[in-house]
């Protein structure tokens, strides 16, 4: 079995706004290093598109994702995002879960992860949701 994470930086427009594009880009950046060093060898991060990031966890259940989407969620929100002003930011992500089904759709999969983040931001973001099937 396998998990799709959906992750998105909560706010980030305010961070494009407030501190410049390439400070969004150096917290990416950041973000970026901070999920590949903080998830398993056989595990995947991928850049999803505009600020939101794909994580594949594999070999894996709907707790243990859970626990994994907590843990990712905690280490980004203790964090401090440093800029190259020597300013610092914090940061934090919604992250949606879904567990793979078995349909053989994998569309479907993202979607169904996209949903479930859709809810942790609609539930007031920095946290995590899992997509029931």
């Amino acid at each position: 079995s396998f998990a799709a994470l959906v992750l998105d930086v909560d706010h980030f427009k305010q961070i494009n706004d407030t501190h410049g594009h390439d400070a969004g880009d150096q917290v990416l950046q950041q973000l970026a290093g901070l999920l590949n060093s903080n998830t398993r060898g056989g595990d995947y991060a991928f850049r999803h598109g505009g600020e939101e990031f794909l994580v594949l966890l594999v070999d894996i259940t709907p707790d243990k994702a859970m626990q994994v989407a907590e843990g990712l969620r905690q280490r980004i929100s203790s964090e401090p995002f440093k800029l190259s002003n020597q300013q610092s930011l914090r940061v934090t992500a919604s992250i949606g879960v879904a567990v793979h089904d078995g349909h053989p759709d994998y569309q479907r999969l993202l979607r169904r992860a996209d949903q479930a983040l859709y809810q942790a931001k609609h539930r007031g973001r920095n946290c995590c949701v899992l997509q029931e099937n």
